[in-house]
């Protein structure tokens, strides 16, 4: 299963660095403050156009991500 590397800044000027398989769920989890010990410690703040690049990036795995499962089911010798 493939996992992502992610980075956030946080409110003090640090950086945390995680990986994650579900980076949505990910964030969800530090920005409700149930994430990494560090997050909450150092006053995690997103940046404003994290969401908005956070969301490009999913979109644009998805869609690598159907076109890849499209391929293999056309390749499959197994289909019916």
């Amino acid at each position: 299963m493939p996992w992502f590397l992610y980075m956030l800044e946080c409110a003090d000027g640090s950086v945390y660095t995680g990986i994650a398989i579900d980076v949505a769920a990910r964030f969800a989890q530090h920005a409700s403050g149930t994430g990494a010990r560090y997050t909450r410690s150092a006053h995690w703040l997103a940046h404003p156009a994290f969401s908005d690049a956070v969301a490009r990036f999913l979109e644009s795995e998805t869609n690598h991500i159907h076109a890849y499962m499209h391929e293999l089911n056309e390749r499959n010798p197994f289909r019916a």
